[in-house]
């Protein structure tokens, strides 16, 4: 998040206009630019602690990153850390944890679902190379900047997708993608839900070819995340020690997450 807020991390070529295949490849198999930039960040910020100034430097250099960039995002970073701690919230909790970016990562399948509590409605919905449709199927683009930016015919795993957001030029792009799943977005990605013509229906707009007892469930977790986030944001202390109930919540939520 602090990256994305303070610039762009990633130096594109100017020759190239989109994100070099060693760049792209920090996305893993997760087709999501947030991804691509905690990879980065982790990768950077070890060897700044390994190799000082000129291990930072290597990485910034084989990675084509912008260390300025690096740097705001890391003191950035601090500073959340400091609130968080000035809030009550125990140290253990705001301890980073290492991502593994080889092979299955529950971290990051939180990470992807929390994304899409922070970032709605901005949802977009993959339709063909560069083109997606976004909130009531507005048309917009894939932004160059994107590892998921391609002119070829792609299938992602799942067309749905979050992003930061959009940037109008000559045409409106959506910028910051991760991809999601149909059951991330039931979660924490719509206000309405309903069942129509044999299909979920999210918001008035995206359909979900989903059995209906499966969605019902799906939602019904609902209250109890919300109750369970109301909770730990009035006694933070307690984070690190939920009840039964709450574990049970968590563990589902991870999950389906996967």
């Amino acid at each position: 998040t602090a990256c994305t807020s303070l610039g762009d991390p990633f130096i594109i070529p100017p020759d190239k206009k989109r994100l070099t295949g060693l760049q792209r490849s920090l996305a893993a198999n997760r087709h999501s630019d947030h991804v691509a930039i905690v990879n980065a960040f982790q990768q950077w910020e070890g060897a700044r602690y390994s190799g000082g100034e000129l291990g930072e430097q290597r990485v910034c250099d084989q990675k084509s990153l912008s260390m300025p960039i690096m740097r705001l995002s890391s003191d950035a970073a601090q500073q959340m850390k400091t609130i968080l701690l000035n809030s009550d919230f125990p140290e253990e909790s705001v301890t980073p944890v290492k991502m593994n970016f080889r092979g299955p990562c529950q971290y990051l399948d939180i990470l992807t679902t929390l994304l899409v509590l922070g970032l709605y409605p901005n949802v977009c919905y993959h339709k063909e190379k560069r083109k997606v449709l976004t909130m009531e199927s507005k048309a917009a683009l894939v932004h160059k900047s994107s590892v998921n930016c391609t002119n070829f015919v792609t299938a992602f795993p799942s067309p749905f997708f979050v992003f930061g957001e959009k940037i109008r030029t000559r045409a409106v792009s959506c910028k910051q993608m991760t991809m999601v799943s149909p059951i991330q977005l039931l979660l924490f990605g719509a206000r309405k839900v309903v069942w129509q013509e044999g299909a979920v229906v999210l918001d008035d707009w995206l359909c979900l070819k989903m059995d209906f007892d499966v969605a019902a469930q799906v939602l019904a977790l609902r209250p109890a995340l919300e109750a369970l986030l109301v909770r730990m944001c009035i006694n933070p202390e307690n984070v690190n020690s939920p009840d039964e109930s709450d574990l049970q919540v968590i563990e589902i939520v991870r999950l389906l997450s996967q």
